[in-house]
């Protein structure tokens, strides 16, 4: 009896300190993406491409998206669905157009533009409120040796920072209004260089939508894998020759 309460002490200290080290490690894991986050939501140039899956009613799309930023209102992007694409260059407050059916450049008035481009800060907020953190082995994105995070999204407190920021409006995404959003579920995956810089995202969204034809709640998953590099790098971007 007196071995198994030593023993059963023991144990619960080894359990204790495990339990204490896996909070430690977790608060860690936390700081160093909340730190990344920050760091590169604030380059002023970058690269960025990223791929992403629907996947509703059986069925599957694909896209992807490439991105060069000289300065926040200095950009290109290029989105591509299937044969179709479409190409935004915006310099200043001029922006410019083109796509599959009209490759000619045209100017493009502020709101009549077909494509848009997301913010790399705007990208990146929900994952200030990535919770549960696991530290996967590091793992090397386009040859730069990376740190590997992997967790889920406290939505509640993603939808109350959008609150705080736009007052209960939908923000400036491809999204319901907020309160929709609390039925999100997101998933994602981050690597994370030396220098405090995010290299890689993934990210599966599942979220419910209304069957336009019973009437039912289904569930879509939308899968985006985003690489981003080159940051605070000369980006160079002209205006283009509109005929």
């Amino acid at each position: 009896m007196k071995r198994f309460t030593i023993g059963g002490l023991a144990l619960l200290l080894v359990l204790s300190f495990v339990a204490c080290d896996q909070a430690a490690t977790s608060q860690d894991a936390r700081d160093t993406v909340i730190i990344a986050v920050t760091k590169t939501s604030e380059v002023q140039s970058y690269r960025a491409t990223v791929t992403t899956t629907d996947y509703a009613d059986g069925e599957s799309s694909s896209s992807s998206a490439e991105s060069e930023v000289a300065a926040p209102d200095r950009y290109i992007v290029k989105s591509t669905i299937g044969a179709d694409w479409a190409e935004l260059i915006k310099i200043g407050e001029e922006k410019y157009v083109r796509d599959a059916e009209n490759p000619q450049w045209k100017s493009c008035p502020t709101g009549t533009c077909s494509v848009f481009h997301v913010p790399i800060e705007t990208t990146l907020l929900p994952f200030r409120f990535l919770v549960d953190i696991q530290v996967l082995p590091e793992d090397d994105i386009d040859g730069i040796n990376c740190s590997r995070y992997r967790g889920r999204v406290d939505v509640a407190s993603l939808v109350n920072e959008l609150k705080s920021k736009t007052g209960d409006m939908t923000p400036p995404l491809e999204t319901p209004p907020l309160e929709h959003m609390l039925q999100w579920e997101i998933d994602a995956d981050i690597w994370i260089d030396s220098d405090d810089y995010i290299r890689r995202l993934k990210t599966e969204l599942r979220f419910p939508y209304t069957d336009a034809n019973t009437g039912n709640e289904r569930w879509a998953v939308r899968l985006a894998d985003g690489r981003f590099s080159d940051f605070n790098e000369a980006v160079f971007i002209e205006a283009p020759e509109i005929e």
